[in-house]
């Protein structure tokens, strides 16, 4: 597992090397709450991107660094002053807990964050009904009283033909 790891982070640590802008928040060992507004920071700037770069795309994605997938847009921020460094973004709501998250500047080339963790909501659970109650009494039986006579009085009916 530590093996992993570490091959994950230098993976990401080349990749680093070759982008527009350098993320400085998150960093691995940060813990992200799905559903919260978190902090992100960089450094370095996209100017060489004009006007788009005011409004950088940063997705969130998941899993190997040789096969990240998207799993949503975090936000836009602007990386063309590099005086701007930091913002305020909302963690959609629906990811899953994982360790492997990314951040992924839609710059040229683009850039990455270390991986972090994120907290997400817990799965949805249905409750069976309580057990004292009729309906969980009755639920073992495939039929009910007036089924089974239905039942009976079709198999004498075949009988008697």
């Amino acid at each position: 597992m530590k093996f992993t790891t570490a091959i994950a982070v230098a993976a990401v640590a080349v990749v680093t090397n070759a982008q527009a802008i350098q993320f400085a928040s998150p960093t691995v060992g940060t813990k992200w709450t799905a559903g919260k507004t978190e902090y992100i920071a960089w450094t370095g700037t996209c100017a060489n991107l004009g006007a788009a770069g005011k409004s950088t795309i940063i997705n969130i994605v998941f899993g190997d660094p040789s096969a990240l997938q998207h799993k949503d847009v975090l936000g836009k921020i602007d990386c063309t002053n590099s005086n701007l460094t930091y913002t305020n973004l909302k963690v959609p709501e629906n990811l899953a807990s994982g360790t492997a998250y990314v951040l992924q500047a839609m710059t040229d080339p683009q850039s990455y964050s270390p991986a972090f963790t994120i907290d997400g909501a817990a799965p949805l659970t249905s409750n069976p009904p309580p057990a004292n109650t009729d309906a969980a009494k009755s639920a073992g039986n495939s039929l009910t009283a007036p089924s089974a006579m239905l039942v009976v009085a079709g198999v004498v009916a075949a009988l008697a033909l």
